[in-house]
C-alpha cells in the first residue's frame, strides 16, 4: 500500500515536471513568436517609412518642378509684357517727337510774328511808362513837400505845446507858492494872537499880583 502511494507520488512529480518543462517549452515558443512578429512588425514599419519617405521626396520634387516651371512662365510673360511696353513707349516717343517737332516750327512762325508786334507794343508801353513815371516822380515829390510842411508844422506845434505846458507849471507853481505864502501867514498870525493873548494874561495876572500887595502893605 505504501509502496503504490509512493510510485503514484513519483508519478505525479513526474507529470507536473513533465507538464512544467511543457510550459516552459510553450513559453519559449511563444516568447520567440513574438520576436519575430515584432521584427516582421518592425521591418513593414521601416518599408512603410520608406515609401513615406519617398512619397514625400517624390512630393517635394514635384513641387520644385512645378514652381521653376510656373516662374519659367511668369517670367516669359513678363518679359512679354515688358517687349510689348517698351515696343509701344518707343512708337509713342516717336510720335511724340514728331508732333512736338512740328508744334515747335509753327511756334517758331507765330514767335516770329508776335515779336515783331510785341516790339510795337512795347515801344508803346515804353513810351507810358516812361510818362507814368515822370507823373509818379511828381507826385512823389509834391507829397514829399507836404510832409516837410507838416513835419515843420508838428514841430511848431511840440514846440508851442511844451511852452504851455512850461507856462502852466510855473503859474501851478506860483500858485502852490502863493497858498504855502498864505498858510505861513496864517500860521504866524495865529502865533502872534495867541503870543498877544498870553501876555495879556500874564500882565492881567501881574496886575493882580500888584494889587493884593499894596493892599496887604
Amino acid at each position: 500500500m505504501e509502496m503504490m502511494r509512493i510510485q503514484e507520488q513519483e508519478k505525479q512529480k513526474k507529470k507536473r515536471r513533465g507538464e512544467k518543462k511543457k510550459r516552459k517549452k510553450d513559453k519559449l515558443k511563444l516568447k520567440k513568436k513574438k520576436k519575430e512578429r515584432e521584427k516582421k512588425n518592425k521591418k513593414l514599419k521601416e518599408k512603410k517609412n520608406e515609401r513615406n519617405k519617398k512619397k514625400k521626396k517624390d512630393s517635394e520634387e514635384y513641387k520644385k518642378k512645378k514652381k521653376k516651371n510656373d516662374n519659367q512662365k511668369k517670367n516669359e510673360k513678363e518679359n512679354e509684357k515688358k517687349k510689348e511696353f517698351e515696343k509701344s513707349k518707343k512708337n509713342k516717343k516717336l510720335k511724340d517727337n514728331q508732333k512736338k517737332n512740328e508744334i515747335l516750327k509753327e511756334n517758331a512762325k507765330d514767335k516770329r510774328k508776335s515779336k515783331k508786334k510785341k516790339k510795337k507794343k512795347d515801344n508803346q508801353k515804353e513810351i507810358e511808362l516812361k510818362i507814368k513815371k515822370e507823373e509818379r516822380e511828381k507826385k512823389k515829390k509834391e507829397k514829399e513837400k507836404q510832409n516837410l510842411n507838416w513835419k515843420e508844422k508838428e514841430v511848431d506845434q511840440d514846440q508851442k505845446r511844451k511852452e504851455q505846458k512850461e507856462r502852466l507849471k510855473q503859474e501851478n507853481k506860483k500858485k502852490e507858492n502863493k497858498k504855502k505864502e498864505k498858510k505861513e501867514k496864517k500860521k504866524k498870525d495865529k502865533k502872534k494872537k495867541e503870543r498877544k493873548q498870553n501876555n495879556k494874561k500874564k500882565n492881567q495876572k501881574r496886575g493882580f499880583r500888584k494889587k493884593d500887595n499894596k493892599e496887604n502893605n
